[in-house]
């Protein structure tokens, strides 16, 4: 068994025992309860656990492999220049950007990039601005 995959059971381990937050209240009132981050982190970690097993590593290597060194250099600047401009104000647009700017660097057509950045950002302000009631800014 290769280390991807031990790891990947590790932290699949670690989300079931997470899952023991469900015997704590999920939420009090409009306000999400002391189970609710547990739980979302523990489905979160048993999707990418689940999707390590399923996904073969080396395929990811190989991905990984061709990026190249000043692609890393730029993600760098950009996520400084990113949170340099933290509370300026626009995050969606900020957000937006910054996440198709990582995707493309990462390998992904423009197309895909704005996609999924524009709808990972959604999702974000979606779950904190009108779940949570936090504002991003």
């Amino acid at each position: 068994m290769n280390l991807s995959r031990v790891a990947a059971l590790g932290f699949l381990a670690f989300a079931v025992a997470l899952g023991g937050a469900w015997a704590l209240p999920s939420s009090q009132g409009a306000l999400p309860g002391p189970a609710f981050f547990p739980l979302a982190i523990a489905f979160a970690m048993a999707g990418l656990s689940i999707a390590l097993l399923v996904w073969p590593a080396t395929r990811l290597r190989r991905k990984l492999s061709r990026t190249r060194p000043s692609a890393l250099r730029a993600s760098s600047a950009c996520c400084s220049f990113y949170l340099m401009l933290w509370g300026t104000g626009l995050f969606f647009l900020r957000t937006a950007f910054f996440l198709a700017l990582m995707l493309r660097w990462t390998g992904e057509s423009w197309k895909s990039a704005a996609g999924a950045a524009a709808g990972l950002t959604t999702v974000v302000v979606v779950a904190f601005q009108l779940g949570l009631k936090v504002t991003l800014e």
